[in-house]
Formats: C-alpha cells, sequence, structure tokens
C-alpha cells in the first residue's frame, strides 16, 4: 500500500508570538491576531507566504498601517513582511491555544 502523507517544511508559531511581532513591525499595540482572524481555541491557522499582495490586499495593508481596522488582515500582513524580506516565503501555520 502506498503511504499517502508527503513531507512538507512549514514555520510554525503561537499566535501571541505572532500578534507581539505584527504589533512591533507595525507599531500598532492594538492588533489581536485571535480577534483579526475570527480563531477559536485549540485550532490552527494556515497561510501560504510568497510575498505577492494583489491590490485589494495593498490596500488592506496601507489601511491597516493608517491605524484603519480591517478583518483577515494577518495574510496580506504576513506577505507584506515577506515581500520586504522581513519573513521567508513558504508555509506559515499559527496555533491559537490559550
Amino acid at each position: 500500500m502506498k503511504n499517502p502523507f508527503k513531507k512538507e517544511t512549514v514555520y510554525r508559531a503561537d499566535y501571541d508570538d505572532v500578534e507581539e511581532f505584527i504589533q512591533k513591525f507595525y507599531e500598532d499595540p492594538e492588533y489581536e491576531f485571535v480577534v483579526d482572524m475570527e480563531s477559536h481555541n485549540d485550532t490552527s491557522l494556515r497561510f501560504h507566504v510568497d510575498g505577492k499582495l494583489d491590490d485589494w490586499s495593498q490596500k488592506k495593508v496601507e489601511e491597516f498601517r493608517e491605524g484603519k481596522r480591517r478583518p483577515f488582515i494577518c495574510g496580506a500582513l504576513l506577505n507584506d513582511l515577506c515581500r520586504q524580506k522581513i519573513i521567508k516565503p513558504g508555509e506559515y501555520i499559527v496555533d491559537v491555544s490559550w
């Protein structure tokens, strides 16, 4: 029988570490990952990060920098960080557990 599982490399972090990283980098102490992503306890969220932002995502990032709140922005922020070479391209998993 052929094994259906594949080996994969991912970057993984706890939500509070990601939250703090975004707060510091974007100088926004009010950013909350769980609120942004409407996450529940004991979940993991996956993001494909390649540093590419479509026009809509770019506008969301610009508005975020201006202090405007936009839901579900974490993926766009991670791609913005990648585009700026702060983080590497790849698959990112954020674990939510409190």
